[in-house]
């Protein structure tokens, strides 16, 4: 009995089966009670190195068997034969996005990050599908940690993840936290939420120090008090879990809602309580998924809330800031009625980074993580990075007006300089190199106070100044700006009038 010479010739004519259907094969041809099946071909599979068995598996644990070369055979059979599965909706989302954010691929799968008595988690499935050559996982262990096709599968997908397309992603990642952000302090505001207790998850965090609820991934949750929706007892209330995940940048599909609704069912056993799932989107939803969505219960939420008809318009921007019209910034501004600081601040980073593409800058970078060597990670919100003269100029950026900027009595002190120029520049120096000459540079459009202006005049003369002159830069020239100073810096040439008119009429 030739077992290879049987399987070999009968996956390569069907291609990638269950295992079910491999022993009911056997079962005929050998002429074989099932048991006998069972133990032979368990016994020359553990041998074998020609057919492969993968880890992925089904319904019922049941694995697949294939050749070398149907690895593609055996991706295209989970995408459409496993499309009601969690492995099936996170590899036909893959072949559609071409690469997920780690966040963005726990929404997909629904399933807790760790192990969950009950579930199965999300780093199995991942495991599973790189040792099966179907994906791989890039910056492990990192914020910027991202899934893609294997070398194996790429050609045929034909996608190529390049570090245009992450960046803009990114971006966009980012923009959609802004907005959880707003609408969290609205909620708040309006008493829907409890002061105390809400929590939202960043792009930044590393998978191990994101918060989870129910051992499962959300954008966003708070807990609720209100009467009539938090449930009563003789006693006290009992609070309801409001659950918020949000999909702004693309149009959300069944696979979305399906991924909310497995971890919804997780969440609601654990915490035996009332839970209730808000989807805040962006594009409307097709007829078809706004009618399961309801189903679910899910109360649905549209960002157009915040900016109009204005959204797309936003999205397109941080698709394009280079190539973006300052009109279309201007109408966004002026539509958006948003409740918190943190859209505001992101849109004057999005002007500060489209006038420094229109001063010739090649590289204009937002948002950017770095990590210290000591572990300490640091959020820039611009950089420009330049290769051939070996630089980066590194912005921070606070366009709230309420209160000046202070100096701070630790580099760890939130919001102040000493944060900035010692923490954060030692972090981007740790991670680029020592043969990049860092220059920091801070906006504050409040201004600063009298002992952090002195602290970085002092620092300008020691470490900055003589290399900004030799850079043969128009802006910036200084390390630290206020509004006035930023103003008649950017206006300066004459040519950047729109700058000076949008900060005077929006910030």
């Amino acid at each position: 009995m030739n077992l290879e010479k049987i399987l070999t010739s009968y996956l390569l004519e069907k291609g990638p089966l269950s295992s079910h259907k491999i022993i009911q094969m056997l079962e005929t041809k050998l002429n074989k009670q099932p048991d006998y099946v069972r133990v032979s071909l368990h016994r020359f599979l553990k041998s074998n190195k020609k057919i492969h068995v993968s880890h992925v598996t089904i319904k019922h644990n049941e694995h697949f068997l294939y050749v070398d070369e149907q690895t593609v055979n055996f991706a295209k059979l989970l995408i459409k034969k496993s499309a009601c599965l969690p492995v099936g909706r996170l590899l036909k989302e893959l072949s559609t996005s071409g690469f997920l954010f780690s966040t963005e691929l726990l929404k997909i799968l629904g399933h807790p990050l760790g192990s969950s008595k009950g579930h199965k988690s999300a780093k199995s499935y991942l495991l599973e599908l790189e040792k099966d050559q179907i994906i791989e996982v890039k910056n492990a262990n990192r914020p910027n940690e991202y899934i893609c096709f294997s070398k194996k599968l790429n050609g045929y997908f034909g996608i190529n993840v390049d570090a245009e397309k992450l960046e803009t992603r990114r971006q966009l990642l980012t923009f959609q936290e802004v907005i959880i952000s707003d609408f969290l302090e609205r909620w708040k505001k309006m008493n829907i939420l409890a002061w105390n207790f809400n929590k939202q998850n960043h792009i930044s965090q590393e998978l191990e120090k994101t918060f989870k609820i129910g051992d499962c991934y959300v954008d966003a949750f708070g807990i609720c008090y209100v009467s009539g929706i938090a449930k009563e007892t003789t006693t006290k209330k009992k609070p309801s879990y409001i659950v918020i995940n949000s999909l702004i940048y693309r149009n959300i599909t069944q696979l979305d809602i399906d991924g909310f609704e497995n971890a919804l069912k997780i969440i609601k056993y654990k915490h035996k309580g009332n839970v209730i799932p808000v989807l805040i989107y962006g594009n409307p939803l097709p007829k078809d998924v706004f009618i399961d969505a309801k189903k679910s219960g899910m109360i649905l939420i549209s960002a157009t809330i915040l900016f109009g008809n204005q959204l797309r318009t936003m999205l397109s921007i941080i698709k394009n800031i280079k190539n973006s019209n300052i009109g279309d910034l201007n109408r966004v501004l002026d539509k958006f009625v948003g409740d918190s600081n943190n859209i505001k601040a992101y849109l004057f980073n999005v002007a500060i980074a489209m006038l420094l593409t229109e001063m010739g800058y090649k590289d204009v970078r937002m948002n950017r993580i770095y990590q210290s060597n000591a572990g300490k990670k640091r959020e820039c919100d611009i950089v420009i990075k330049d290769e051939l003269k070996h630089y980066l100029i590194v912005f921070e950026l606070k366009a709230y007006t309420t209160s000046r900027i202070k100096l701070g009595a630790t580099e760890d002190e939130k919001n102040s300089v000493k944060k900035f120029f010692i923490s954060t520049t030692k972090a981007v120096s740790d991670c680029e190199g020592k043969q990049m000459s860092i220059v920091p540079v801070f906006i504050s459009m409040s201004g600063f106070e009298d002992d952090a202006i002195e602290y970085m005049d002092k620092f300008e003369s020691k470490k900055a100044s003589k290399f900004m002159e030799g850079l043969n830069i128009t802006f910036p020239r200084k390390i630290h700006y206020d509004k006035n100073e930023l103003l008649k810096a950017a206006a300066s040439s004459g040519k950047h009038k729109w700058f000076k008119k949008m900060i005077n009429q929006f910030f």
